[in-house]
């Protein structure tokens, strides 16, 4: 008996342990599904006789093991893509454009520049919105992400960074560094247009 069957057959006794009959169940069960591979094969047809000459019995098992099967092939949940600053840029000015106060909101991207989590993690005045770096590494650590988008509005209508906005993002930048995890872009939304990090250095790159 390998490995992957061993423990099959130990979660198997332990699912049926608190059962009636939790013997006679777990004959019936093997009979049909010695191995996790027979189980993937079993057919609806066969999970119904189980059913029937386990009076039912045998039904919470089999539900729990088809949610595991999905579980395991469902996608992720994702809120689009990141391949570019301006689709991302355009869609937040849409997104932001009428907020009165300053909010921060964060992306989280997988290694396919998907967005796997986005969330208004700061929300501040007119004029101003504190932003904790430590807060925003921590939501992006907790959701399983490769990189990261930071994205703020000016209720002003112009998204032109301030030196504040400078300073954060280099803190930003270094901060993501150390943990391993990369700033793709930080975004500054304004009624109209948007400011790009990444746009405005690869921008001075060229010219130089």
């Amino acid at each position: 008996m390998n490995k992957e069957t061993t423990t099959f057959d130990q979660l198997l006794t332990a699912s049926l342990q608190y059962a009636d009959n939790a013997d006679r169940l777990r004959e019936l069960f093997i009979k049909s599904c010695p191995t996790p591979g027979d189980f993937k094969r079993l057919s609806l047809d066969e999970e119904n006789d189980l059913l029937v000459e386990s009076r039912g019995q045998l039904g919470p098992l089999l539900a729990a093991m088809r949610l595991g099967q999905l579980t395991l092939t469902s996608q992720p949940i994702t809120y689009g893509t990141a391949y570019s600053s301006s689709a991302l840029g355009e869609a937040m000015v849409d997104r932001l454009a009428s907020e009165a106060c300053e909010m921060v909101v964060i992306a989280c991207t997988d290694v396919h520049n998907e967005i796997i989590a986005l969330e208004t993690l700061f929300k501040g005045g007119q004029a101003e919105c504190h932003v904790y770096p430590e807060e925003i590494l921590r939501y992006a650590l907790k959701n399983g992400a490769h990189g990261l988008i930071m994205i703020h509005n000016h209720p002003s209508g112009k998204p032109t960074p301030s030196g504040c906005d400078l300073k954060l993002m280099k803190r930003l930048q270094s901060a993501c560094s150390i943990v391993g995890l990369q700033l793709l872009d930080c975004l500054i939304t304004g009624r109209e247009d948007y400011y790009s990090m990444r746009e405005t250095e690869s921008n001075s790159c060229v010219a130089g």
